[in-house]
């Protein structure tokens, strides 16, 4: 029943006009023609997610939903807390990783959004691109003030998982979920609940940029053994002044040996990484 809930709620939202901010990746393959390196391609790969129907405009709608997707998959994950109060949830939530705490953190912040949505229509009030969220309960002030940029990032945290592209490892992953939760927190202005008024912060572990990835498909490169480096010889060089809009990706295979999906952010300025690092960034090789 939780798995039919579950399954039916995401399909209903992916097919909504939710705004979110799903990774979009621009394929390229490199041409050399006279010595002179050309990437072709550029085309955006992602799936129409967003049609109809229209919840875009009933703000109590999405928080209610998307909060009921995630408390889903949380007791999913994690039986024994099932039937649990959602203080409870988020109480026992672990928190010793990056992953935990992000997972732990955006619970919370909705938590509180759920209940403001439920528990007056005036507790929720929008002002220009603030979202307001405040309400008294058991003698505590729960506050939260978030742009509408934020709340779709919240979103976004909740849906991406359920996105059908592979292209993307865990540890990829990891590290877009850590650029998300950086980007969430900046939009929250204010913030204060039963645990207090600070969401907790995570390491300082590598981050990758969302939005645009660039997949190269077949770059050149050489495998240094005295070095013990690999090296991209056809690097996708970045406008200077797009190089924080967007990151790069790729695509390695060696003869006889694995696939890799390597990003730029790992990359030392030469486009080298060590071998040893290569396999955080292996591919399964179908």
């Amino acid at each position: 029943m939780e798995n039919n809930f579950l399954s039916q709620t995401v399909r209903f939202l992916q097919k909504s006009d939710l705004k979110i901010y799903p990774i979009v990746y621009r394929e390229y393959e490199v041409q050399i023609n006279e010595e002179e390196v050309v990437f072709s391609g550029g085309g955006s790969i992602l799936k129409d997610y967003f049609s109809k129907p229209h919840i875009s405009d009933n703000l109590i709608l999405q928080i209610i939903d998307i909060f009921s997707t995630l408390d889903a998959k949380i007791d999913i994950d994690f039986p024994n807390l099932q039937g649990k109060s959602f203080r409870y949830k988020y109480i026992h939530l672990p928190n010793s990783s990056d992953e935990e705490i992000i997972l732990k953190e955006c619970y919370r912040l909705f938590k509180l959004l759920r209940n403001a949505a439920t528990h007056s229509m005036n507790s929720i009030t929008i002002s220009n691109d603030d979202i307001v969220a405040e309400y008294d309960f058991n003698h505590t002030n729960f506050h939260l003030k978030i742009t509408s940029l934020g709340i779709s990032y919240l979103f976004t945290y909740v849906l991406e998982p359920f996105n059908s592209n592979s292209l993307y490892t865990q540890n990829f992953f990891r590290a877009f979920n850590r650029e998300l939760y950086d980007l969430l927190k900046q939009e929250v202005s204010t913030f204060s609940d039963d645990f207090g008024t600070e969401l907790n912060s995570i390491s300082s572990n590598l981050k990758l940029r969302r939005g645009v990835r660039n997949y190269i498909v077949n770059p050149s490169y050489e495998i240094s053994n005295e070095t013990s480096k690999l090296k991209i010889t056809t690097p996708y060089i970045k406008h200077a002044i797009y190089e924080k809009d967007y990151g790069v990706d790729y695509f390695i295979k060696i003869p006889e040996s694995n696939k890799y999906l390597i990003p730029d952010e790992v990359l030392n300025d030469q486009y080298e990484i060590k071998l040893t690092n290569l396999q955080d960034w292996k591919l399964d090789n179908d």
